[in-house]
């Protein structure tokens, strides 16, 4: 920041005469501090921080004469200290082009453990990788496991439903298929996680600068292992996400308004034109707009990690948006079981008043009874599959707004922690746990 410089100085000169134990008053240092507040409170009120106290201009001693505790120095604005950018001609017309500014200095502008990366906006400070920035070793360790124990268990139970299918496809008509899609979509989505056993994080989620700084992914769109991890992770897992909408739709379409499964299979082409085609979209777009970023705690790239407003607009919105279409269907479903469900026992309670109570029960009671049982399983079946879905689904919406409120904070605060020596990722310490059960969740 241009107060870096003035803030750090108006320090020393505070601190500094109160060690040689003078009294003495400074009209220039009150000038000096009035200079400072001028040019770094507006810089503290973006981050929502207040003047500090202790540097409160309305406390300093009043102007004397035994002489300044500090040499005032003479501090010139930014604006007027760096020349103006040098142009060259353009071959061929008469267009001026500035030259950028020396890359080592806008490195130095990077905390410890960061780096400097070019991109499309002009650039931004990244993590270098291998450094302990935002999480500790031991965080990342934990994650690590943590996801590839999930990851494995998902993956076998996923493998045996696809399989299963594969060995007797004719078993599953809709809207039972719908479940394969579902299962195939985590099949592939636990991929990118499983590959950490035998790629490590290095090669999944960083790049290397010119100068052979290794760093954590930016608008990453030259490491393939990287935009591997993403497609995974986010066209697998939009996917799953559509699939889920049309297994609800296609239940509450079979089990409230009796479509049979003939009629759904006809249907079955727009429904995975939809589940296919609309994340295809969704992850060309990201890629071309350059939004996939490496993640310091899981190892592996996804989108949002850096630009907070992509991380709204391709992650959090669509998941919450199909989270509230399926559970929609499903509402209407149940309502329409419950109906029927009624309509069956009135009808029974009817049949039954109209035969002989000394009389064994009719074929028409029985058959209206077996009925009312295979329904209620049947409701029970679903609802238990609708929250085994829907409590994952909403802790990971959870999670990734927890991030997506707190992660420009914990980059501040690593930004001025590193600026001590005492201070690290131990100070900051941002929970690891959202993060690592959102993954796992999603799983």
């Amino acid at each position: 920041m241009d107060s870096s410089d003035s803030c750090q100085l108006s320090r020393c000169y505070k601190y500094t005469c109160e060690y040689v134990g003078t009294n003495y008053a400074m009209k220039s240092g009150v000038n000096f501090y009035l200079q400072v507040k001028s040019k770094c409170l507006p810089v503290l009120q973006r981050f929502n921080f207040e003047w500090p106290a202790a540097l409160d201009c309305s406390r300093l001693p009043t102007p004397g004469g035994d002489g300044l505790c500090m040499e005032y120095p003479n501090i010139t604005s930014p604006t007027s200290s760096i020349p103006p950018p040098r142009e060259k001609p353009q071959q061929g017309g008469s267009h001026m082009m500035p030259t950028p500014p020396p890359r080592a200095s806008q490195e130095t502008k990077c905390p410890h453990r960061q780096t400097w990366v070019a991109t499309k906006e002009g650039g931004v400070c990244t993590p270098k990788c291998g450094q302990d920035v935002l999480f500790r070793h031991a965080d990342k360790h934990f994650a690590e496991v943590w996801l590839l124990v999930w990851a494995a268990l998902c993956f076998l139970s996923t493998l045996f439903t696809v399989l299963t299918f594969w060995l007797e496809p004719s078993r599953f008509r809709y809207p039972e298929r719908t479940i394969i899609c579902l299962s195939l979509c985590y099949l592939l989505y636990c991929l990118a996680y499983l590959a950490r056993l035998i790629v490590p994080a290095e090669v999944l989620s960083c790049e290397t600068t010119p100068n052979g700084v290794s760093h954590l992914t930016v608008e990453g769109l030259h490491s393939s292992g990287c935009i591997i991890t993403f497609i995974l992770q986010y066209y697998f897992g939009m996917a799953s996400g559509i699939w889920w909408v049309v297994l609800t739709f296609t239940w509450f379409l079979s089990a409230g308004k009796k479509w049979s499964s003939e009629a759904l299979q006809a249907y079955a082409s727009y429904f995975h034109a939809a589940a296919w085609g609309l994340p295809a979209i969704c992850t060309i777009l990201i890629l071309t707009l350059k939004q996939v970023d490496g993640d310091e705690l899981v190892g592996l790239c996804y989108v949002g990690n850096v630009n907070k407003w992509a991380h709204m607009g391709f992650v959090i919105a669509p998941l919450a948006s199909l989270l509230v279409l399926g559970t929609f269907f499903i509402i209407l479903g149940f309502i329409a079981l419950f109906r029927i469900r009624k309509a069956i026992k009135t009808e029974a309670d009817g049949t039954q008043v109209n035969t002989d109570s000394s009389s064994p029960r009719s074929s028409t009671t029985y058959h209206m009874a077996s009925n009312i049982n295979k329904l209620e399983k049947l409701m029970v079946r679903i609802g238990v599959f609708s929250v085994l879905y829907t409590v994952p689904a909403v802790c990971v919406i959870a999670c990734n707004v927890y991030e997506y409120l707190n992660r420009q904070r914990w980059a501040i605060m690593a930004s001025v922690a590193a600026l001590e020596c005492s201070a690290g990722v131990h100070r900051i310490k941002p929970q690891q746990y959202p993060s690592s059960f959102r993954s796992s969740a999603s799983e």
